[in-house]
């Protein structure tokens, strides 16, 4: 096998017993050729002709990925350039025509944070070398996660003596809902989770109590604000009893 970068004129070769042979030691960015010659037991060596290839610069990146993407924060990343001594880091809200712009060493990631949340994002990546700095590679976008609303209109409906329904407005991004209660006042609530409805049915509950309850959201981002608390008073227990008591007095032919 014999090889030389091109235009030169002497060749570098190296004898194989495969039909194959891995070069290393090449310089990035540079175009080599190179051709193979038979050698046989008997006849005149046969060269191919001349094949040329060109190796990869140094100073390039790709693969811009985002990960670990929340409501307000997000972390960019890319594949580190052999060649590199800094990166130049651009990114933007994707309706926006301005970049924001950050320099940074040699390390193929960056954490953004206080961002938008539900908003498309892009960004883009230029290597920094000491030849000179590479082209912005391709925009890559990204979305921050939607923000998880706050449940509203708390209602407390079919209250007795011992439980009540529980009704709120659904919020579009919800997973799930947590909802805690307790007696009004009390200094600790009860919890119940993973409610896949908007609506709860509480029993167990104590006869003429007020009790107050609230609602949260949870959301692919996290679990959202509590709503404010609600208050109601479960029925009393009225027994009816037979009377007692009862006398007779005669009273000029009539009986009270």
């Amino acid at each position: 096998v014999e090889y030389r970068l091109l235009g030169s004129a002497s060749w570098d070769n190296v004898t194989v017993s495969t039909n194959y042979y891995n070069m290393s030691g090449l310089n990035d960015d540079t175009t080599y050729e190179w051709r193979v010659t038979n050698v046989c037991s008997a006849g005149t060596p046969a060269a191919s002709d001349v094949q040329q290839f060109i190796t990869p610069s140094g100073c390039v990146t790709g693969n811009l990925l985002a990960s670990n993407i929340t409501v307000s924060s997000a972390r960019l990343h890319w594949d580190a350039a052999p060649s590199a001594t800094g990166y130049n880091l651009r990114w933007k809200e994707s309706a926006s025509s301005s970049w924001n712009d950050v320099t940074l060493g040699a390390i193929n990631y960056y954490d953004l944070t206080t961002l938008n949340a539900s908003t498309e994002y892009g960004f883009q990546v230029q290597v920094v070398c000491s030849e000179g700095d590479s082209d912005w590679a391709d925009t890559a976008v990204f979305t921050t996660l939607a923000a998880c609303g706050t449940p509203a209109g708390l209602q407390t409906t079919s209250i007795t003596s011992g439980g009540a329904l529980l009704k709120w407005t659904s919020v579009p991004s919800a997973l799930s809902y947590t909802l805690h209660y307790r007696i009004q006042n009390d200094a600790s609530w009860t919890d119940v989770s993973s409610i896949t409805s908007n609506n709860y049915s509480l029993s167990g509950l104590n006869q003429d109590t007020t009790y107050e309850w609230a609602v949260s959201a949870i959301c692919a981002a996290g679990a959202g604000n509590w709503s404010s608390a609600v208050t109601f008073k479960t029925l009393k227990i009225v027994t009816c009893t037979a009377p007692t008591g009862l006398t007779a007095t005669t009273y000029a032919n009539k009986i009270t």
